[in-house]
């Protein structure tokens, strides 16, 4: 009877481990780490006058495995993205530990006949990023994307983005610290029209993060 009640023991023991991920493989955030920018580059694409937007790259970054402050800082991040609670299998995604209240364009020549120099050209430009912030708001649910990857993609004009649009923003943020020759690239911008005025123009973005802090650049972009 004891050999039969040991073989038993053996085979539950074996079932659990097999159907159970083991404890030691879980983390608690989907989020492996974060990283710090000091500033943000614009530069224009191949096509179209397309302009890209990215975080200047800094050497700090704060992982599930930082210590000290650089953990407290994570927790902060995982925290205020409702990241507490994945207790799922450890991952490589990474992400921009800045979110933004406001980005904006402007330019310094007449655009056309309802964007004179210095409006907003918000509502002429069409932009397109990615967040993983959906997915972790709805409890790490895909909702109704049929993406097999969590990053959910963000293609509206600049000027329908809301507050959640631009929370923990950037292009599939890779391992930086496995490929650092990689750009942090925070967005995309297309013009929805090109301008009937002049065709030279000095494009300004500006963009207010929400821990305070303003970051902008100036470009030269020319439909000549």
């Amino acid at each position: 009877m004891k050999r039969v009640i040991t073989y038993l023991l053996v085979i539950l023991s074996g079932t659990l481990l097999v159907g159970c991920p083991q404890a030691e493989n879980r983390v608690r955030s989907f989020i492996r780490g974060y990283y710090e920018i000091d500033d943000i580059y614009i530069q224009i694409g191949h096509n179209n006058n397309l302009i890209e937007i990215g975080g200047a790259k800094n050497s700090e970054n704060w992982t599930y495995y930082s210590e000290s402050i650089q953990k407290e800082k994570y927790d902060v991040l995982c925290r205020k993205h409702n990241d507490m609670s994945w207790n799922g299998a450890y991952n490589t995604y990474y992400a921009l530990g800045v979110d933004f209240l406001s980005i904006d364009f402007v330019s310094d020549a007449d655009f056309d006949e309802t964007h004179s120099a210095g409006t907003s050209l918000a509502d002429i430009l069409e932009f397109e990023s990615e967040s993983y912030y959906p997915y972790l708001k709805n409890g790490y649910n895909r909702g109704q994307s049929n993406r097999i990857n969590p990053p959910t993609r963000i293609i509206k004009p600049l000027s329908e983005l809301t507050i959640d649009d631009m929370v923990m923003l950037g292009q599939s943020v890779p391992n930086l610290v496995m490929y650092p020759s990689y750009e942090l690239v925070i967005a995309y911008l297309d013009w929805l029209s090109e301008p009937t005025l002049s065709k030279t123009h000095n494009i300004t973005v500006t963009m207010i993060s929400d821990d305070g802090r303003t970051f902008e650049k100036t470009i030269e972009v020319s439909w000549e």
